[in-house]
């Protein structure tokens, strides 16, 4: 059975990420959908809901992701961990 995430952990994930897509740092009011609490390590993969695991994804990276924890670079050919906006921060 899946760990449930509480409403009180859902808003302090979502208020840590600004309300706004870790990985296209979309902003939910202009997505106009709701944000996904996403597990940076899937739950299939062992991932808990966990705070220190969740963050905010909009759908459409949520759903890109999936289980996905790594991916073939393009420049290297090599295994590259995917994004964790937990640890890594995008140049803005």
């Amino acid at each position: 059975m899946a760990e449930a995430v509480s409403k009180s952990l859902r808003d302090r994930v979502a208020n840590e990420a600004r309300h706004r897509c870790g990985y296209c740092l979309t902003d939910q009011r202009v997505s106009g959908a709701q944000m996904h609490i996403e597990h940076i390590i899937p739950r299939v993969r062992g991932g808990r809901s966990t705070e220190s695991n969740l963050w905010l994804s909009c759908a459409w990276c949520n759903s890109f992701k999936g289980t996905r924890i790594e991916a073939v670079d393009p420049a290297t050919g090599a295994n590259a961990a995917l994004f964790n906006p937990r640890t890594q921060k995008w140049l803005q």
